[in-house]
């Protein structure tokens, strides 16, 4: 047994921190009281922390099939180190996950790590957009459904593949960017619109979301359609267009917007327009992002720096509840995946818990990273909000540095 003691629990559910123990036995939350005495469990003393739900990444791309930029360890070390402890795989893998053979290796494969990985099938076969994938046979192994990476452009398509999610109980996942000049505003917002026309009454979570219009159109679909979701990722309440520089670590997609946007995500961030926040994990080699920036790769990493770059800007900078911020970074994301068991502390929940210190700071620098890559806007950033321990299914996976994995 583990019994964490004296912190300010953040249970994702309620509004804001309570001074209270948890008991853990085997992997599951047992107690949850203001008092709880057991001399025969391991005591960790969280006096003077915050202890929450480890957080629940909904869109990390894990490079199969090149796994110089990442592979399952380096990500799982990112992950916990970062106090991440699910993750969700979008799969623009090498080959694509849109297979139920190939899913089911790599789900076996992921089992040999503690993270806890979820994983999404393609909506097309393939994601070349010209065939829609077979859901049926891929349904039990997946929480959705997405061509992460390429828009689904073929409105017959799109439509069919809303349909038959809402039909197996899924999300759709729209990477909602049409091809084109990506720095042009319109790619995002009229695919945004479009697919708002095309959900209807069927679930839909809008990817990494840069734009004010893009989420004004969101706001007023929500009024309409209770299952739209959407989210976006820390580099877009961080940085504006301005910040870019010609340096490849600022080169995503969607690109990064003026200040007016940047603003204003963070406006829906607070006003819950936003629902989630996700990294959009995207590793790359130093060798690939060394090509100047019309050249490189687009995309970011994200997982070490999640929490500390949500609360530095969120919590400290612009006030926001933390009950709210970590809310959104844990048991919503657990919701949207439906996800019933995990991503808030509840009893008889799976102990999936960090211990992080708001007040110690960090600097980040590319070799702060246990990520195999370290293509990341934020290195020379100092962040508040060191990640002291991460737990997942009730085992101590990261302890101060230390990795027990």
């Amino acid at each position: 047994m583990i019994l964490i003691k004296n912190g300010n629990v953040i249970d994702g559910i309620s509004d804001k921190p309570k001074k209270l123990d948890i008991l853990i036995d085997g992997e599951k939350i047992v107690d949850i009281s203001e008092k709880i005495d057991l001399k025969s469990a391991i005591t960790i003393d969280a006096s003077g922390h915050y202890v929450a739900p480890s957080l629940f990444d909904i869109h990390t791309h894990l490079r199969i099939g090149n796994e110089d930029a990442e592979d399952f360890l380096s990500f799982t070390k990112a992950a916990v180190k970062g106090g991440v402890g699910s993750v969700v795989i979008m799969p623009n893998t090498k080959p694509p996950l849109d297979r139920y053979d190939i899913l089911k290796k790599v789900i076996d494969e992921s089992k040999k790590y503690p993270l806890n990985f979820f994983f999404t099938s393609t909506i097309t076969e393939k994601r070349e957009g010209k065939k829609i994938n077979d859901f049926k046979s891929v349904v039990d192994l997946v929480v959705g459904f997405s061509d992460d990476g390429n828009w689904v452009s073929d409105e017959s398509i799109m439509k069919e593949a809303l349909e038959k999610a809402r039909f197996y109980g899924k999300k759709i996942f729209s990477h909602s960017q049409m091809q084109g000049d990506f720095k042009d505003p319109k790619t995002e917002y009229l695919a945004v619109e479009r697919d708002i026309e095309l959900a209807k009454n069927s679930a839909i979570h809008f990817q990494h979301i840069t734009l004010k219009k893009s989420l004004e159109l969101i706001k007023e679909a929500k009024k309409i359609n209770p299952y739209i979701t959407c989210e976006t990722c820390p580099h877009y309440f961080w940085f504006t267009s301005d910040d870019e520089k010609n340096d490849p670590d600022f080169k995503m997609n969607p690109p990064l917007r003026g200040k007016i946007d940047r603003d204003f995500i963070i406006e829906a961030i607070d006003n819950d327009i936003i629902d989630v926040i996700a990294t959009d994990h995207a590793p790359h080699t130093e060798k690939s992002k060394s090509v100047g920036f019309d050249n490189a790769p687009y995309g970011v990493i994200g997982l070490e720096t999640l929490l500390s770059s949500t609360i530095t800007k969120l919590v400290i900078e612009k006030k926001m509840n933390i009950s709210k911020v970590i809310k959104k970074m844990s048991s919503l994301c657990a919701l949207i995946c439906q996800i019933k068991d995990r991503g808030s502390i509840t009893k008889n929940y799976y102990a999936d818990i960090i211990i992080f210190d708001i007040n110690k700071k960090w600097k980040v620098e590319k070799n702060s990273f246990f990520s195999k890559s370290s293509n990341s806007p934020f290195k020379g950033k100092e962040l508040n909000g060191v990640v002291l321990k991460t737990i997942i299914n009730g085992k101590i996976v990261y302890d101060d540095g230390r990795f027990f994995i």
